[in-house]
């Protein structure tokens, strides 16, 4: 048995940084085989894997931070300023591509490539409206990025988890620069509600996973503040799918020993309700136009999914239609004439990829996730509610938002990800070994490292 903090953290607990003393002060304890706890300095042999100076990779980090906290400001760059932000991380993860390897990613980017060749040629876009061969390339790029992006941002969380003092430093710098975000587009658009979690945004997943690690995650905050936090997530969450999250964390903080089974009851009744409340999407776009229609968009996309008998509409094609009939009003969302008609997801990222690649692509997907959902839950002790509630804000970034379709979610996406799996890498005895060396992490639900 692992031992746990008092707070029922195990394994590597949070990095906190002291926001008062003059320098930053670690606590860093790792779990050895046998239970006992060995404190690990900033200069962890992880980083000998990567060649790069520490600056270039802070510098690399944040160019591609800034960039996805920006996005609404930084997307009118297009095509250049993407690159500019991938570049980076191309950096970051060249001299380290043998660590954190998330092979079903790469069978993810595998197919994609299938599907954007035979997209390309023009053979899966029946049963369509629209089909456009330049928007391709857009449609699939979150299977291209992620397997490279998903290891970077582990890595990032390894060096601040195992407390690396420039990444710990650069963590303080982001929390500012995500601050600074919100107060300006609470200024663009004229209320302080925009200084609130509200779309899970790249900058929103990214803040609200900042400050509930720094001030919730550690086990070191009293109780008290811990309730503050998570109360003033509760009162600024601007959307049903945000105050789902804030929710699940007032729940994880009033009894965190039953946060494990809490994320079950989570995923499982958000996935049961869903199904079940399609017949009633009418009713409920009455109530809630936000849901009602996404409800729309997921019957529609999966009824396309059967009529192409599993294997997909390809890129390059619409997801959504034009009009929705209801029984009281037709409901459109965007025009077919409109530029951007074409780049509406279905806001379900498991949706979608089986919209796009069939069902090997939405069950990659779907194995996947559920595979770093499951690691977590056996690496965990009860009490860690900050891994949950990072699989609950996850889950929905990915059920009812366009969480990998659109560069807006993919960042805070992949951050996330990131987390699981660098938590799952460094939860199974011998990880330590396996990660700092010269081995690969396999999937984490592959069972161990596999070291070369």
């Amino acid at each position: 048995m692992r031992d746990t903090d008092a707070h029922g953290c195990d394994g590597c607990l949070l990095a906190p940084i002291d926001w008062n003393a003059g320098c930053l002060r670690l606590a860093i304890f790792a779990a050895t085989d046998s239970g006992m706890a060995t404190t690990l300095n900033s200069s962890s042999r992880s980083a000998e894997r990567s060649a790069l100076p520490v600056e270039i990779q802070i510098g690399c980090f944040a160019v591609s931070f800034l960039y996805a906290i920006f996005f609404q400001e930084t997307r009118a760059l297009g095509a250049p300023g993407l690159a500019i932000a991938f570049a980076c991380i191309i950096v970051i993860w060249l001299p380290m591509m043998r660590w954190y390897v998330q092979r079903p990613l790469w069978w993810l980017t595998a197919l994609a490539a299938l599907y954007t060749l035979i997209s390309m040629i023009g053979w899966l876009h029946w049963n369509t409206l629209l089909f456009d061969r330049s928007v391709i390339i857009q449609q699939a790029s979150y299977a291209f990025l992620l397997p490279v992006m998903v290891p970077i941002f582990a890595y990032y969380h390894e060096r601040v988890d195992r407390g690396d003092t420039a990444f710990l430093a650069f963590e303080k710098f982001l929390i500012l620069i995500c601050l600074i975000g919100k107060a300006y587009y609470a200024y663009m658009i004229g209320s302080i509600s925009g200084l609130g979690v509200i779309q899970l945004f790249n900058i929103e997943s990214i803040f609200a996973f900042l400050i509930v690690r720094q001030i919730y995650g550690g086990g070191y905050c009293s109780k008290g503040m811990r309730a503050l936090v998570v109360l003033l997530f509760v009162a600024t969450a601007g959307s049903f799918q945000s105050q789902l999250v804030a929710m699940f964390l007032l729940g994880g903080l009033i009894v965190p020993r039953l946060a494990r089974a809490g994320l079950l009851v989570f995923i499982f009744g958000l996935v049961a309700i869903s199904i079940a409340a399609v017949p009633f999407a009418d009713a409920i776009w009455q109530l809630d136009p936000n849901t009602g229609i996404r409800l729309f968009f997921w019957h529609d996309a999966i009824e396309r999914i059967i009529a192409s008998y599993g294997v997909g509409q390809g890129f390059g094609t619409e997801t959504i239609r034009p009009l929705y009939q209801l029984s009281s009003t037709d409901v459109s969302i965007a025009g077919i004439e409109q530029a951007d008609f074409i780049l509406v997801g279905s806001h379900n990222a498991f949706v979608d990829a089986g919209y796009r690649m069939g069902l090997l692509g939405g069950g990659i997907l779907i194995w996947y996730i559920a595979g770093l959902f499951k690691k977590t839950a056996a690496i965990a002790s009860e009490g860690r509610t900050f891994d949950y509630f990072v699989c609950a804000m996850l889950f929905v970034v990915l059920m009812v938002n366009v969480g990998l379709a659109s560069i807006n979610f993919l960042f805070g996406a992949a951050f996330l990800i990131g987390w699981l799996a660098y938590r799952a890498a460094a939860g199974f005895p011998g990880a330590e070994d396996a990660i700092v060396h010269s081995g690969s992490v396999a999937a984490p639900f592959m069972g161990s490292a596999s070291v070369s």
